[in-house]
């Protein structure tokens, strides 16, 4: 099992946990809680343990330099970085810290969400790398899924970023709402017009897209507002393919904020009693404003 204590996390507070569940001997699953990048990320791995568990945290380690150096660069002016790979220091530029007077606060936000497409892109890379090292097939080339939220910087803007099947919810008034769409083959055939009934039969783990097996992928990136008592999920399909989502809305909005360690255990707790068929990764972001 894996825990990060509750930690403070600009304007908020943040804790997670993995466990491995009650069927898989090793845990596949990777989150990172890092303040100074302004990172929160849920990645589950895929190829076996050994590929999985390190694509996992080669695509975490990889976003957080990236990330890093966005905001470090947005301190000084652009530049490179001793840190972080020439390859990458040419690509991750932080927007100018002062801006055009004219300019409109969603083109503060499209520039962080290019950011985060370019990182995304970047870890992408890394793993095909990696991949390209080793003789194997598609089918048993290492991945992991990416799903997170960065904070560029001091004010309440977020950036949503996404590949795969693990999710982000936002507990909001009380009501619960999914961010994300899982980049699935039942996921696509809903979208083009197949009843729950006919996805539901569709193997639900066929993944779309990911980060290592493909030369490219196409995050989903959003510009996200974050509110005063704001509480954010990001999760695995380890606990969202085990809990309904009308139990994660009632048990989110009657959590202690001042217990998140408590709520992500009761979480992983619910999994576990689900079958524990899957890692299970909760990362919960109270966000205070």
């Amino acid at each position: 099992m894996t825990r990060a204590a509750t930690q403070r996390f600009h304007r908020g507070a943040a804790c997670g946990l993995s466990d491995v569940g009650r069927v898989r001997s090793d845990n596949e699953d990777h989150f990172l809680i890092d303040e100074p990048s302004g990172l929160v990320v849920v990645c589950d791995g895929m190829g076996g343990h050994a590929g999985g568990a390190r694509a996992s945290r080669e695509a975490a380690a990889t976003l957080q330099r990236c990330f890093a150096m966005a905001r470090r660069s947005a301190g000084r002016g652009a530049g490179g970085d001793e840190d972080i790979d020439a390859s990458e220091a040419t690509v991750i530029v932080a927007p100018p810290r002062v801006q055009d007077p004219d300019a409109t606060v969603p083109d503060l936000g499209l520039g962080a969400a290019r950011i985060a497409a370019e990182a995304v892109g970047i870890a992408n890379r890394r793993l095909c790398d990696l991949n390209a090292g080793v003789d194997c097939s598609l089918t048993s080339m290492m991945g992991t899924t990416a799903t997170g939220l960065w904070q560029p910087g001091d004010d309440d803007l977020m950036v949503l970023f996404h590949v795969g099947d693990s999710r982000l919810y936002r507990l909001r008034g009380g009501r619960l709402q999914q961010l994300t769409i899982d980049q699935t083959l039942a996921q696509h055939a809903r979208a083009l017009g197949a009843s729950r009934t006919e996805a539901a039969a569709l193997p639900r783990n066929v993944l779309l897209q990911a980060l290592g097996p493909y030369e490219d992928v196409e995050a989903e990136v959003r510009i996200l507002r974050a509110a005063r008592g704001d509480l954010y999920l990001l999760c695995s399909d380890g606990l969202h393919g085990a809990v309904d989502d009308r139990v994660l809305e009632r048990t989110l909005a009657l959590a202690p904020r001042d217990d998140l360690d408590a709520v992500c255990a009761s979480l992983v707790a619910m999994a576990n009693a689900g079958g524990g068929h899957d890692n299970i990764t909760a990362v919960l972001l109270a966000y205070e404003g």
